[in-house]
């Protein structure tokens, strides 16, 4: 009998569980590790392993000493160097050490951009040589999910924006960089040959100033086509010069006021916020799958979306204190036509925080319609039974 393929799933939250589904229909033994034990995916993995997941050289080792046949790291970005380790250590697929830690590092993908003359915020690595117009961006050099991540107005804010973004980064470095007023959008793909064969392209919203930190994501999105012509022209750009040419991508991308299109951020990977998810039932393509299959090296072709209207919410709340909803109407909201996915992360009673980032998240709702119209009632539906609702 073959021996069943090992596949090393770098983090297990709620994020990581669809790959590890896919790689357990594929008959994959999978291995998981992060320094989280009570992580969700774990539960679900055959082996699961206790390591901080930017410990470079010990993940190397575990893998090595596994004998592993693949490496995934989604949904996240400070992972990505360990499995691009990995990858180089053992002769797997997946993007280059040196394109991870390009892309990985803010202010790295900002000079990137700027020597190959593409479009890019004014940015600084010093808090010295800020230059305060209307709006500045503080985000720190290395860290994932908009964590600390905040918008300053006024330089009296800019000393305290600087300290955390300086904690929550791996690297203890931050950077500012010019807020670009304009329309936030979210694209996800794959690539193929060093060309972007399939992708989709959503309206993405955001938790309220100064906080970055993404609420949702939708469905066909309303971008001229020549944007996104020059979008797609910066992506192949930049990982044709990092030598990325097949596999997941995500990105964020602003649409400016002057009609420019901006990256944002992008990286090798499947994206998170339940990306995966809203792609499955917007463009009926399994990203899991296809992550799982290219981690294999194994060849996988895929053809241009057509996307359908949907929507994902990342739920979550206005103020922290403790959280209410009616959880009798949970069954309810899951069996309306137009849910295709309903999940509360904490009970009635639990104390929550104000949302900033993703770990303030405190539900997902998924939800697919003929009509954009008919995702918009949809939604508003389920917000309406559920009565989410935080007490003092």
């Amino acid at each position: 009998m073959r021996p069943r393929q090992k596949l090393l799933i770098l983090a297990a939250s709620v994020y990581q569980i669809p790959f590890i589904e896919a790689a357990r229909k594929f008959g994959c033994e999978v291995l998981t590790v992060d320094n989280r034990p009570d992580n969700p995916g774990h539960a679900l993995a055959d082996r699961s392993f206790h390591c901080d997941t930017t410990d470079v050289d010990a993940l190397v080792e575990l893998a090595r000493r596994e004998c592993i046949d693949g490496v995934v790291a989604a949904a996240t970005d400070v992972a990505l160097d360990g499995a691009a380790a990995i990858g180089a250590t053992l002769g797997l697929p997946g993007a280059t050490p040196t394109c991870v830690a390009t892309l990985t590092r803010k202010l790295a993908f900002r000079e990137l951009q700027a020597r190959l003359a593409l479009p890019h915020p004014y940015f600084t690595d010093s808090i010295s040589c800020a230059e305060f117009g209307p709006a500045q961006i503080v985000k720190p050099n290395r860290a994932s999910g908009s964590k600390g991540v905040r918008i300053v107005t006024d330089a009296d804010q800019l000393q305290a924006a600087w300290s955390q973004a300086q904690r929550e980064s791996i690297d203890r470095t931050a950077m500012i960089e010019s807020l670009i007023p304009g329309q936030q959008g979210t694209i996800e793909g794959v690539m193929h040959e060093g060309r972007i064969s399939a992708s989709m392209v959503t309206d993405r919203s955001t938790a309220a100033a100064p906080a970055v930190g993404t609420r949702s994501h939708r469905v066909p999105a309303a971008f001229p086509t020549k944007a996104l012509d020059a979008l797609h022209e910066q992506i192949e750009c930049v990982f044709s010069f990092l030598q990325y040419r097949n596999g997941p991508f995500d990105a964020d991308f602003v649409h400016g006021a002057n009609g420019v299109v901006v990256l944002i951020e992008l990286t090798p990977r499947a994206g998170g916020n339940s990306l995966v998810r809203l792609m499955k039932h917007a463009a009926d393509f399994d990203m899991p799958a296809y992550v799982v299959d290219t981690a294999l090296g194994k060849p996988v072709g895929v053809k241009p979306f057509r996307i359908q209207p949907a929507a994902v919410e990342i739920l979550g709340v206005e103020t922290s204190g403790i959280i209410e909803y009616d959880a009798v109407e949970i069954a309810r909201i899951k069996a309306m036509p137009s849910v295709a996915f309903f999940h509360m992360d904490r009970p009635p009673g639990a104390f929550v925080q104000a949302f900033v980032d993703g770990r303030h998240r405190v539900g997902e709702l998924v939800v697919v319609s003929d009509s954009a119209t008919g995702v918009e009632m949809a939604l508003a539906e389920a917000h309406h039974r559920l009565r989410l609702r935080v007490l003092p």
